[in-house]
């Protein structure tokens, strides 16, 4: 076993006694090349601790002078996002760079100037990342750093040899367990597609396959069953927007505990959640007008990247923001309403009103207009019951596999730390 020394950084602990530390600026420069006459337009994103291409079509509303201010970046460069350290607390911050490309100046680049491996560098500080180091330097609360403030952060220097050693070593352990996680992940998305053709298959054939169909008339739905009757979701459902008058609660109107206002963060599966959401007092929310939130109502998202999000309510008195609105099932169970929103029967008709549209949006009318075959109401409990029943099976296979997912992420996380602080030899 290795003799080991105290490294005086706390987080880290002992190290192996023939390695040593010194400080980033003795290591690394900073890059800083501009793209000047768009000489490089491979465009390059930290995504995920990872560079990776994006279209520099797609510019996102940036003219195309715009990438002249970028950053030309060139494998072997380590970036560091190092914005809105303040309020983003999740987003992995480093990433190498594998390809030459051009990257935002808003970024910080470095290049090595030393002989030193860029790969094991790259899990050092990708280490760094894990154990939250970049926010806790400085002084007070920083919304961002730059290269001034990283050139004396001291870094972890084994030999050059044992550099290359651990970057091999990581590469490889790393690469297999993605690929368990690619597989598991495969995985869940399979059964995200079974889930939604049982609920589709449930809520347009119904349980029963020996009972006389007809003709739907939609293509992609054909035969449903005799008995079942064509209805519109505004003749069957009530549609509540949220509140958008000058009552509209400001961010300053919150409280710690208070009547929940909620937006699409609160529809996390299959039940409304009130845990995180934002409150309001009891005053504000009877001084707003809008959707006043009752045991069985469905939430549902009109708009941005989540539309078409919904839940179910479980609680009365509550309210929503405006990008959300409230359907309150009238002549049908809501459990068998939630499972046929949550189908490709509505999925269908909610893309035919956002097709091409760069901003979705859907209004209470469009939903509204919504066809569905409706059964009768001991056939819709008959099949809110059934799915109930298959939906929990799948759920907790989709759930296992996250587990092992997760798992080995974490597994991942704490092999880098230990490999590259020198705590495991390899």
């Amino acid at each position: 076993m290795r003799e080991m020394k105290d490294s005086g950084i706390e987080w880290i602990g002992e190290i192996p006694k023939t390695w040593t530390i010194t400080i980033l600026s003795a290591l690394f420069s900073e890059r800083k090349c501009k793209n000047s006459g768009l000489a490089e337009n491979n465009l390059l994103s930290l995504s995920y601790g990872n560079i990776v291409r994006k279209n520099i079509e797609s510019n996102e509303g940036l003219l195309p002078a715009s990438f002249e201010t970028y950053n030309i970046i060139e494998p072997g460069n380590i970036v560091f996002r190092l914005t809105d350290l303040q309020n983003d607390k999740r987003s992995l911050r480093t990433g190498l760079c594998k390809e030459r490309g051009i990257i935002t100046s808003a970024y910080v680049t470095l290049q090595i100037r030393s002989d030193d491996s860029p790969r094991y560098m790259h899990y050092l500080f990708h280490t760094y990342d894990l154990c939250k180091v970049f926010y806790g330097m400085g002084d007070g609360v920083r919304q961002g750093m730059n290269y001034e403030d990283l050139k004396r952060l001291r870094i972890l220097r084994p030999d050059q040899d044992t550099q290359r050693r651990i970057a091999d070593y990581l590469d490889h352990k790393c690469s297999q367990i993605n690929t368990i996680i690619a597989r598991q992940q495969q995985v869940i998305e399979k059964l995200k597609a079974y889930k939604l053709s049982v609920i589709t298959e449930a809520v347009t054939k119904g349980l029963n396959p020996d009972v006389p169909m007809k003709d739907s008339r939609v293509e992609w739905i054909g035969e449903v069953p005799g008995n079942w009757t064509k209805v519109k979701l505004k003749n069957i459902c009530q549609f509540i927007n949220g509140d958008r008058s000058s009552n509209y609660p400001s961010p300053n109107e919150y409280v710690d505990n208070g009547i929940p206002f909620l937006g699409a963060d609160s529809l996390c599966g299959r039940y409304v959640d009130v845990t995180q959401s934002k409150k309001i007092t009891k005053e504000k929310y009877h001084s707003m007008g809008g959707a006043k939130i009752q045991k069985g109502d469905i939430l549902y998202t009109l708009r941005g990247s989540t539309i078409g999000k919904n839940a179910i309510a479980t609680f009365d008195e509550g309210t929503v923001a405006s990008s959300l609105m409230v359907i309150r099932p009238i002549s049908l169970i809501p459990e068998y309403l939630l499972y046929w929103i949550n189908s490709e029967e509505e999925f269908q008709q909610r893309q035919s009103y956002i097709n091409g549209s760069t901003a979705p949006n859907l209004s209470a009318e469009n939903v509204g207009s919504f066809v569905m075959f409706l059964p009768p109401a001991l056939e819709q409990r008959e099949i809110a019951d059934y799915l109930d029943t298959k939906c929990a099976e799948i759920e907790l296979t989709m759930l296992k596999k996250q587990v092992l997912i997760d798992q080995l992420g974490n597994y991942k996380k704490s092999l880098i730390y230990e490999v590259v602080t020198g705590k495991k030899e390899v």
